[in-house]
């Protein structure tokens, strides 16, 4: 073979794939991302969506290895009805122009809400009536599946949200059941769907304004998913030592359930924004939290898993609308050519 042909052989192979500690990350992370690709305008300007900006869009995520978006496309309504906005025709047209210029990409819409504010998962209706609206999307927009994204904060911090109707004591107790229950029974109504779904860890040193799943409930419904996201930050932490610490539990936690479930995507979920609630500002240290001591953590949490296996498939960034420029090359750097 000529030595030219070689070179560019070698050339394309390199610049084909990112690998990390000898995985092919290409194409593996996930994003969190705004309803303008559904709504067609933005909700602060107005302004319309094009065909270029998706173009533009469809850059950036092969440009930093995304291979999953979630577009949102809730949250639900107290009657567990989505909006209209996400079986519209902008929405449709939305899809097949990722399918047309990124056709490896996964949409996925993001749904789910506040349980007490507008979700009521110990409704009966309201289930019945939010798994019909979920399978009718993904057979609406012609995607692959959905990504759920259900919250409940933490009782002592209500004071976060007012907008929560009120805390059921009852709802509280069941909250991760009733979670449980409504992916094992998305995923009987839609069998072949992928199903990507996020919790918030159950880390011995984080201290989150969200309730936390324990392992043993994660186990349940690590049956019914395909992916999960398990967020790392908004811990509370403000200590770089105990923030290393908890990481290393959660990549062994990780690992553990990554034993029991090699088929099962797993994730950290990553943010890079600031909160602007003053309220939420002392659950996230970003002298701490920031995207770049995130991935210096995780890295070294990695090399301290030995001899179990490494369970991250990817990163999941909250959220494209305030991921920065240097924040985009910071994630290429340590994390996309990290060897």
């Amino acid at each position: 073979m000529p030595k030219l042909l070689l070179f560019l052989l070698f050339s394309f192979t390199l610049s084909s794939c990112n690998t990390f500690k000898g995985q092919n990350y290409t194409s593996k992370n996930s994003l969190w991302a705004e309803s303008y690709y559904f709504r067609g305008y933005k909700l602060n300007s107005g302004y319309r969506l094009t065909e270029d900006d998706i173009k533009n869009y469809v850059k950036l995520l092969k440009d930093n290895g995304i291979g999953y978006i979630y577009v949102f496309s809730g949250p639900f309504g107290s009657d567990g009805h989505l909006p209209a906005y996400p079986f519209s025709k902008v929405a449709q047209q939305s899809v097949s122009l990722f399918k047309k210029y990124y056709p490896e990409l996964m949409v996925l819409p993001w749904i789910g809400g506040i349980q007490g504010k507008t979700v009521f998962l110990n409704d009966s209706t309201w289930v019945y009536n939010a798994l019909s609206d979920a399978k009718k999307l993904i057979s609406f927009l012609k995607v692959k599946g959905v990504h759920v994204d259900f919250e409940h904060i933490v009782p002592e911090y209500g004071y976060i949200d007012t907008g929560i109707i009120h805390f059921d004591t009852t709802a509280y107790s069941h909250y991760t059941r009733n979670v449980n229950k409504f992916h094992n029974r998305l995923r009987a109504m839609s069998p072949h769907a992928f199903i990507s779904s996020v919790v918030v860890p159950d880390c011995r040193d984080s201290k989150p304004w969200k309730l936390k799943t324990t392992s043993k409930d994660l186990k349940e419904l690590l049956i019914s998913i395909d992916q999960l996201s398990l967020l790392y930050y908004d811990t509370g932490i403000s200590d770089s030592l105990i923030f290393d610490k908890n990481c290393n539990e959660l990549l062994r936690n990780m690992a553990d359930l990554k034993l029991h479930h090699k088929k099962v995507n797993f994730q950290i979920g990553l943010g890079t924004f600031q909160n602007p609630n003053s309220l939420l500002q002392k659950f996230r240290h970003l002298d701490i939290e920031n995207l770049k001591n995130s991935i210096r953590a995780i890295n070294a949490a990695e090399k301290n898993l030995k001899p179990l296996t490494n369970p991250i498939s990817g990163i999941a960034l909250f959220c494209d609308w305030q991921t920065s420029d240097d924040e985009w090359e910071d994630f290429k750097q340590y994390w996309l050519m990290k060897n």
